[in-house]
């Protein structure tokens, strides 16, 4: 077995699946109200945008567009098939909106297992 710092982003988003099936149907939930908030709210996020960010505001909104069209296909099984949510959220860029939902839901109230906190902190926060 390869050590955690080596997996991608699709294998410990496909572990975590695997570890916490329950609760991924609340985060793709969480992930969806996140980015429909940031489609509904994008003229003022880039109003509100410093001069210099890592993602220009349009960018993000893009990524919350692309999670969404994911999220709400007719066909999605993101919350059914660890391998779908794994490749269609935590592939490429997709990855930088997916992971930033996973780490404010982890820390948010509305996570109620405190092992998938602890999983997410392991696999996703720095070092992880």
């Amino acid at each position: 077995m390869k050590g955690l710092p080596t997996y991608s982003n699709v294998q410990k988003a496909k572990l975590l699946f695997d570890f916490f099936p329950v609760e991924i149907t609340d985060l793709v939930a969480f992930e969806q109200e996140v980015a429909e908030k940031v489609v509904k709210d994008k003229d003022q996020l880039k109003a509100s945008a410093s001069e210099n960010p890592v993602f220009p505001a349009a960018y993000w909104v893009a990524l919350a567009e692309a999670s969404l069209k994911k999220i709400k296909h007719p066909e999605s099984k993101v919350t059914k098939s660890a391998q779908e949510f794994s490749e269609q959220l935590f592939t490429g860029d997709n990855a930088f909106f997916s992971k930033h939902c996973l780490l404010l839901f982890s820390s948010s109230p509305r996570c109620k297992n405190g092992r998938f906190r602890l999983c997410v902190d392991l696999f996703f926060q720095e070092g992880g």
